[in-house]
């Protein structure tokens, strides 16, 4: 099984599919079935407040 590489922002979760936004302004669909066999790896730009 290939691996699913997305670099973005998690727009929108439905049901049946998540919408991120790529960094290079596409909107990509990915049903949630892939989303729940892929390990996500997240990355966090905003600073920890404290």
């Amino acid at each position: 099984m290939g691996s699913l590489k997305l670099l973005g922002t998690i727009e929108e979760i439905n049901i049946r599919y998540t919408v991120i936004r790529t960094f290079d302004k596409r909107r990509t669909i990915v049903p949630n079935s892939i989303i729940a066999k892929t390990p996500i790896r997240t990355l966090k730009t905003e600073p920890i407040l404290r």
